[in-house]
Order: C-alpha cells, then sequence, then structure tokens
C-alpha cells in the first residue's frame, strides 16, 4: 500500500525512510533504528505552565513494526517521560495511545537517541 511520499504506513509514521527485510515470506522493518528530535525546546506546560521540553522519538520494536513516542521534560536535568505511542505496520497502524495505559517505557536506546537530539 503506498500511502505518500515515504511509501508505506510506518514511514509515514515515523516521518523517514526505513530499512525493510523480508521475514517468513512477510517484508518487516529491521529492528532499532532509533531517531530522535527536539520538536519544542523552550515550551510551557499547558495546565501548570512551568518549562517543557518535547521531543519525538522513532523507532522499530523487535516485531517490525514502526513506532513513534512523543516525550517531554521539564529542562535538561529532568529525565523524558514517555506521554503518547503509536504504532504502524507496512499497512497497517494501529491508534494512538497515552504511553502509561500500556506500561511503556522508555529503553537506554532510546534514551540514547534523545540525549543525543539534545
Amino acid at each position: 500500500m503506498v500511502t505518500g511520499r515515504l511509501g508505506t504506513m510506518g514511514e509515514e509514521l515515523v516521518g523517514r525512510p526505513l530499512e525493510k527485510e523480508l521475514r517468513a515470506g512477510v517484508m518487516h522493518y529491521v529492528p532499532g533504528q532509533h531517531h530522535a528530535e527536539i520538536v519544542v525546546r523552550d515550551g510551557r506546560a499547558l495546565i501548570t505552565n512551568e518549562p517543557e521540553q518535547i521531543a519525538r522519538l522513532t523507532y522499530v520494536d523487535v516485531m517490525g513494526h514502526a513506532v513513534a513516542v512523543s516525550c517531554s521534560r521539564r529542562d535538561e536535568t529532568a529525565t523524558w517521560r514517555p506521554s503518547w505511542v503509536a504504532r504502524a505496520g507496512q499497512v497497517t497502524a494501529e491508534p494512538t495511545v497515552r504511553a502509561d495505559t500500556v506500561g511503556f517505557e522508555l529503553s537506554a536506546a532510546m534514551l540514547d537517541a534523545l540525549e543525543a537530539a539534545t
């Protein structure tokens, strides 16, 4: 299924081309492929009006699905917190969900990608 300029639902979700591999006769994205970018560097939290940074983390999970995670932290000294998670494969996408409702935690590789983006 071609969805736009990047070609697959997962690539559209993460906003970049992804390396692919054939597994058991089905095309999957190659796991890993972490990338992060700071979206808002000097923002303010909506409810508390406290300083906040927002980042977009993307990667491919062990099942070969593309994942995009919205993360936030108060400043450079604070720990990144995942807030929203979305997943997509080659032709399908799951609804975006709150990270805390699915027990999502940031791995060391994810945190490394976020730190590299700062």
